[in-house]
């Protein structure tokens, strides 16, 4: 099924996909942009994400 870019957006901006979204951000606000200054603790903080979005993978499918 193809959809557009609207529908797109507005399923990524719904509450089904709001703890994909806190995962995503904790990923690259967190993870990545403290790569630069601290990869330790950079590296832990995104390997928490990754565990956070395995969790939310194995649970099935959000829609």
């Amino acid at each position: 099924m193809q959809g557009t870019r609207f529908q797109l957006n507005d399923d990524m901006l719904s509450q089904t996909f709001k703890e994909y979204r806190e995962v995503l951000y904790g990923y690259h606000s967190k993870g990545m942009d403290t790569f630069a200054e601290d990869q330790k603790k950079a590296k832990l903080l995104i390997s928490a994400e990754i565990l956070k979005l395995r969790a939310l993978n194995s649970r099935g499918p959000i829609v």
